[in-house]
């Protein structure tokens, strides 16, 4: 049966072992999303199928394989894949948090691999902030310190999420938060696949990210306060350095403890900022495993106008970047995309970067001259 080139979703209906389609929700790079109702259980799951569009085609059996002369990528990425369901894993022990994305089952199918995680009735904070809500720090904190209790939880299981951002933080029916996608994080184990994407987006990516620097939960820091920076603002921390007032129109909302710490997560230097999650808390003035970090006062419902076109955590925001050389270090791509450009892209070029660039760029004006110059006279010399 002849393949069709094309990444086509699986129609309503289709059944996966126990699953059913019931609707096609959306996709990214790296593969589709469906919503499935489980025969058997009754229940209704969020069901990720890994079908990344540059690599792999869908036959019209359902069967999927990957295109001529990617077979290495997608195998690879397949792998990576598959991680993302052992990294949900262990974050679900000894029990799961109730602000991290629950995993329910893992399997292989159609030549390819399914992920089944609960669905949470909810939407997303990116769709809440686009009715340009005004916040306060009691609404803020009342989502953002459970967040950070989960992201402790993943901390110290050695798991860095690596794409923290609204569209990645649901928000349930009952007010509470959800950290969703974990298909860009790294999990730093013995075991641990190398990879050969680097998956960002470049609004809330840190520094660190964009210049193949060290990793850690300072990453993570960086973009849930970049995230909260922009519910407070209305645009992501682009501009560098941050204006010295930019905390003054929101001093009527929050207190200025809470803003400096929010200030604080943004530091472009990784060492700048604070080095974990509890050190972070302290700047809040909220200890670790207190009523609220865990949660315990929950946020009050909000209304929030529908997605039409909800993709729960596969994401068409970010950057992937595929191929390049492994760094044995971090196993990050050197060789995706320049990181002066990359930089460039994402805001992030401090103050001293541009005057390197800018002589690099004289450097290499005044060689070429020079070598053009030399041409000249050697052309002249061989014609007299």
């Amino acid at each position: 049966m002849g393949r069709q080139a094309s990444a086509s979703a699986l129609p309503p209906g289709t059944q996966l072992r126990e699953l059913r389609i019931r609707e096609h929700l959306g996709g990214g790079g790296s593969g589709l999303v469906y919503l499935a109702d489980h025969s058997l259980l009754g229940a209704t799951y969020v069901v990720k199928e890994f079908l990344p569009r540059d690599l792999a085609t869908r036959a019209s059996d359902g069967q999927v394989a990957p295109l001529p002369g990617k077979e290495e990528q997608f195998e690879h990425l397949r792998k990576k894949f598959l991680q993302e369901s052992r990294m949900l894993q262990e974050l679900a022990r000894p029990r799961p948090h109730p602000n991290l994305v629950i995993i329910a089952d893992a399997f292989q199918e159609n030549g390819t691999v399914y992920l089944c995680m609960v669905h949470e009735a909810s939407n997303t904070l990116g769709d809440f902030l686009a009715g340009k809500p005004k916040l306060d720090e009691e609404r803020i904190s009342a989502w953002l310190f459970p967040l950070l209790d989960g992201l402790a939880h993943a901390h110290a299981r050695s798991i860095w999420h690596r794409d923290i951002k609204p569209s990645n933080i649901l928000l349930r029916d009952d007010g509470s938060p959800l950290l969703i996608d974990f298909g860009a994080a790294r999990w730093v184990h013995p075991d641990s696949e190398k990879t050969l994407i680097r998956q960002m987006t470049p609004q809330f990516a840190a520094p660190e990210q964009v210049l193949h620097g060290e990793l850690g939960p300072w990453t993570d820091i960086y973009g849930m306060a970049a995230t909260w920076y922009y519910a407070l603002t209305g645009r992501p921390p682009m501009q560098r350095p941050l204006p010295d007032d930019w905390q003054t129109p929101y001093l009527e909302r929050c207190s200025e403890r809470f803003l400096d710490a929010i200030d604080a997560g943004l530091a472009l230097e990784s060492g700048g900022r604070p080095q974990s999650i509890t050190a972070w808390l302290a700047l809040f003035g909220v200890a670790p495993s207190s009523p609220v970090a865990a949660g315990l006062r929950p946020a009050k419902p909000v209304d929030i106008k529908p997605r039409a076109n909800p993709t729960w955590g596969m994401d068409t925001e970010a950057i992937t970047q595929l191929g390049g050389d492994i760094d044995p270090g971090e196993g990050e791509p050197m060789g995706a995309k320049s990181d002066q450009s990359a930089v460039a892209s994402s805001g992030l070029m401090d103050a001293r970067q541009p005057r390197q660039v800018s002589r690099l760029a004289m450097l290499l004006a005044v060689g070429l001259v020079a070598i053009l110059l030399a041409a000249l006279g050697l052309f002249v010399w061989l014609n007299s």
